[in-house]
């Protein structure tokens, strides 16, 4: 019988870095037979700019149970979507809400609060931001009509315009990132009221909109934009990598059995 071992040598460590998606029925583009089926949808922009900043990008299925899955991460992507449930904020769906996965809520929240537990990196996009917000006991603005303000809620432009501006809270995260300011995207018609337990608003719009948000004593950064959509690989994915890399390599931290770089794997 051949053997075959692989040692920590022959991958590099990149770190682990979970992106959650999102739950849909599969449509007309598939046969009739399974058009009703539900499919779990990643968009590929969060792998690839995460690949190319240096982190190994894993989709999370929502079937996963989320504590054990935070145990084997490096840093947690919570990506966009539908509107969380208003009652998970104490209040209740409006005229205006969209529809609401519980699902996905319930996933989401788990692996929010395993996740800030051990201190892992955490990057919530815009629903994820708001997610980020709540699991921490904060409240959302439950509607941005799109005739007012900065017309967050606009989406009539393409994907990785950049027509709002943010101004930055000097010694945050963002700030470190773009300086004082930032032009983004805007692809929301909800937003961060009330931050939620040891967060803080760091970035609002002109309008006074929060667009930012980060830990007081974690590497958690949500941020209202897409910077999964922008051309470029956005500093936001860089700084993840960086802090994923550090929790990984952080010497408190017990191994993990389950990776190939940390063990010599033998195959029969």
């Amino acid at each position: 019988m051949t053997q075959f071992t692989m040692t920590a040598e022959a991958l590099p460590a990149m770190p682990l870095i979970g992106v959650t998606g999102r739950v849909d029925r599969g449509g007309p583009s598939l046969p009739n037979v399974v058009g009703d089926a539900l499919m779990e949808m990643f968009f590929t922009d969060f792998p690839s700019k995460i690949r190319a900043a240096g982190g190994q990008p894993i989709l999370l299925s929502i079937h996963s149970d989320p504590r054990r899955i935070v145990e084997h991460l490096d840093a947690l992507v919570l990506s966009g979507g539908s509107d969380v449930d208003p009652r998970r904020y104490g209040r209740t769906p409006g005229p205006n809400s969209s529809m609401i996965d519980p699902a996905r809520d319930e996933f989401e929240f788990s692996l929010v609060d395993a996740a800030w537990e051990i201190g892992l990196p955490i990057l919530g996009v815009c629903r994820g931001h708001q997610v980020v917000n709540v699991a921490r006991g904060g409240t959302l603005i439950a509607d941005l009509p799109t005739d007012a303000g900065e017309a967050h809620s606009f989406f009539g432009y393409p994907r990785s315009y950049r027509p709002q501006q943010v101004a930055l809270e000097s010694g945050s995260v963002p700030h470190s990132l773009f300086g004082n300011s930032i032009h983004v995207n805007s692809l929301h018609h909800q937003a961060v009221d009330a931050p939620g337990n040891g967060l803080r608003i760091v970035g609002r719009a002109l309008d006074g909109v929060a667009e930012a948000i980060q830990a007081d004593d974690r590497p958690v950064v949500g941020v209202q934009w897409h910077p999964e959509f922008f051309v470029d690989i956005d500093p936001l994915f860089s700084w993840l990598v960086d802090a994923a890399t550090s929790h990984q390599t952080d010497p408190s931290r017990q191994t993990d059995p389950y990776r190939m770089e940390d063990n010599n794997v033998t195959y029969a």
